[in-house]
């Protein structure tokens, strides 16, 4: 069932760059989907070229819309007025929710009623764009419930101060409006709403007194985190609604981010609907073997959300009763949630069981969130890595934030409970099979480069004849170890990763950093990934295997989540055992939402139902229905699923490139797990020599 013509739900997308911000190759947004007996460069399934790039700034104004919720980190409210006129503005009509988790958004917008300070016109956007590079940021504040959201906001910021590498810009102070508040008062039922991640735990702990003697007490443990979840529900004026997936904030910045979504038919259409009760009710294999609980999972987390929104302004329970006459409780069985071509996987604070039966099919399986709901979809389904060879898959980690003080017990755990493996599998093996994607210093250059050379070309092509680039640089996939510089790199606002979260890990986790490296052929030229995403990749073996009922590809693919969550401990879960209890816990603190891609597998008279992801399959699927090749299904992973890693064979303990930083604190250039990277290691030569000098 494609939306806007070609966009299929059992897949994800890249979206268009915003802006011109890269090149974009394979874009069939002006297309429709190709006759039978195209020729190639009509191709769409990823087999002889990328599949389109999903414009969403478009595709929203295309439908017809009586509401829409959505959910972002950052907001700017501009460029909103700019693209989605009919949400935001003087020109707004369509009641919209914002759920946010930007820190400080809601006094800027009240203060530009003239009742307080207000950052002036001019720079009124850049803050707002500012705010988006604290996105990914790692925040593991600990304070009371009861400080106010000033007095938090300044002690974050002075737990994250600013990069030494980045350019301050000024932010002036004065009476006059803010831009972002003037489109907020004039736009009609327009509600932004931040949504708090604090949560509360009663933890226990040993007191001595001076006897010696020993007693325990508890006391409240303050756990915070972020609300970082990227998602829209379009409520169309037919009754349907579109669901909209993706690791984009509401804000025009030009990277690389997945989108995937699916219109959900209403459960109250009239009998002499135009559209068809096949498509109604759907009877598809997932159905057999207990169908999909999207509904009950999404409903649970909105219900989540809404218990934890600012208590100042309106959830989402008070939007849909008063916008669109929906109980938030019955929701679920508002639409055709079953029909879910993915599995929704959220992310929420709190401490939850490491319950085994949770991971047994069972109703109650869409209660479960992170890895335990990874888990509990993946330990009875019939995928691409079910016959007895977990053990050599590879889980790829791509994350754009690395979070601090990740220990080899803590990776180990998380690696054990996405591949399946038991307590019998080591830690060291463990680790052995997760890399984690972070792009290079050199990584960072090249794309700067290739930008450079883009915009160029785009001048020569104009008939400027200043239009000179460097052809011979800029080459992000085949990485020359330079002694690059990291505080000479301007903060992209995109990868989040400081010298001190680098030093506080532990090595064995460090060293399973590998290189982001662009996949071939590139879809999107010069922009720098923002998509976040877990891929359980197929063995070899595995894959051999598969190819000779399935097709060939270049790859083959158990699983893929496409997620907002990056590689800390707020996002992915921190695992703790009671004291005097032998049960253990994953503590999350952040909110985050993903869509699972899970290969399913059947045999028999079921066989026309299975599916397989992969890259790049050798075989063109657009005109084979039926075939065995139709049911190997690309997804457009912007990244080498096989990159090299940041150790070589022949010295396994040093970088043969620095990873990117954004922050470089004084004083930890040249210790720890600094002492790996290149530019740390010339910076402690250079620093040795000068003390040599000054001896003489």
């Amino acid at each position: 069932k494609p939306i806007g013509n070609h966009f299929l739900s059992d897949r994800f997308y890249l979206l268009k760059p915003i802006g011109g911000g890269g090149a974009a190759h394979g874009d069939m947004s002006e297309k429709k989907l190709p006759p039978h007996g195209a020729q190639r460069h009509d191709c769409h399934c990823g087999s002889h070229q990328p599949p389109q790039l999903l414009d969403r700034q478009r595709l929203v104004n295309s439908l017809q819309l009586k509401g829409v919720i959505a959910a972002t980190y950052s907001l700017d409210l501009e460029w909103m007025q700019d693209t989605w006129p009919q949400l935001a503005g003087r020109q707004s009509h369509v009641p919209t929710l914002i759920l946010h988790g930007q820190r400080g958004l809601d006094e800027r917008l009240e203060c530009g009623n003239g009742n307080g300070l207000a950052r002036s016109n001019t720079n009124a956007r850049n803050a707002s764009v500012n705010d988006n590079k604290n996105d990914d940021a790692d925040i593991d504040s600990i304070g009371s419930l009861e400080e106010s959201w000033e007095d938090r906001d300044a002690r974050a910021s002075r737990a994250n101060p600013q990069p030494n590498n980045a350019k301050q810009r000024p932010i002036e102070i004065s009476r006059a409006r803010d831009a972002s508040s003037d489109i907020f008062q004039s736009s009609k039922n327009l509600h932004v709403t931040e949504v708090r991640t604090a949560s509360k735990r009663r933890v226990s702990t040993s007191v001595t007194s001076e006897k010696q003697a020993t007693s325990t007490k508890s006391k409240l443990e303050t756990k915070r985190g972020v609300f970082h979840p990227k998602f829209m529900l379009l409520f169309e004026t037919s009754g349907d609604v579109v669901v909209m997936v993706s690791t984009a904030n509401l804000t025009g910045t030009s990277t690389v981010e997945g989108c995937w979504l699916q219109r959900f038919y209403s459960r109250r259409r009239p009998k002499d609907d135009t559209v068809s009760r096949s498509k109604l009710t759907r009877p598809t294999i997932w159905r057999k073997h207990g169908g999909n609980d999207f509904g009950q999972a999404l409903t649970h987390f909105l219900k989540t959300v809404s218990k934890m929104s600012k208590a100042t302004d309106i959830d989402v329970a008070k939007f849909m009763q008063q916008h669109l006459a929906i109980n938030l409780t019955r929701f679920q069985y508002e639409y055709r949630f079953e029909n879910a071509e993915v599995d929704l996987v959220a992310v929420m604070p709190g401490d939850y069981d490491v319950d085994h039966s949770m991971t047994q099919q069972g109703a109650s399986k869409w209660k479960s969130i992170g890895r335990q709901r990874l888990g509990s979809l993946l330990i009875n389904s019939i995928n691409a890595s079910s016959d007895g060879k977990r053990g050599h898959d590879t889980l790829i980690a791509q994350s754009t934030s690395l979070g601090s003080n990740w220990t080899r017990q803590q990776m180990a755990k998380l690696a054990r409970s996405l591949l399946g493996a038991n307590e019998h599998n080591d830690d060291d093996q463990m680790l052995q099979q997760i890399n984690i994607v972070w792009p290079s210093c050199e990584y960072l250059v090249a794309k700067d480069q290739e930008k450079k050379n883009i915009k160029a070309d785009r001048k020569r092509a104009n008939g400027d004849s200043n239009g000179d680039s460097n052809k011979n640089s800029g080459d992000p996939n085949n990485f020359v170890p330079t002694l690059i510089d990291p505080t000479k790199i301007q903060n992209t606002g995109t990868a989040f990763l400081s010298t001190n979260s680098f030093n506080s890990c532990e090595e064995s986790c460090i060293l399973r950093l590998a290189h982001y490296v662009d996949c071939e052929p590139a879809q999107i030229d010069s922009a720098l990934p923002h998509i976040k995403s877990m891929t359980r990749l197929c063995s070899e073996e595995t894959s051999r295997q598969l190819q000779q009922q399935y097709g060939d590809a270049k790859e083959h693919i158990s699983w893929f989540l496409l997620t907002s969550a990056c590689m800390s401990y707020g996002a992915q879960g921190i695992v703790s055992q009671e004291k005097y209890s032998d049960s253990e816990k994953v503590s999350y603190a952040n909110f985050e939402l993903g869509v699972l891609f899970q290969s399913r597998l059947y045999h028999g008279d079921e066989i026309a139902d299975s599916r397989l992801y992969c890259f790049n399959p050798t075989k063109c699927a657009c005109h084979s229905a039926g075939d065995d090749s139709s049911r190997l299904i690309h997804l457009p992973i912007p990244f080498s699923l096989r990159p090299a890693m940041y150790t070589s064979d022949s010295e396994a303990s040093l970088f043969n490139a620095t990873p990117y930083f954004h922050e470089v604190s004084e004083g930890t250039q040249c210790i720890g797990n600094m002492m790996l990277t290149p530019y740390a290691r010339h910076m402690a030569s250079a620093q040795l020599q000068a003390q040599r000098k000054r001896r003489k």
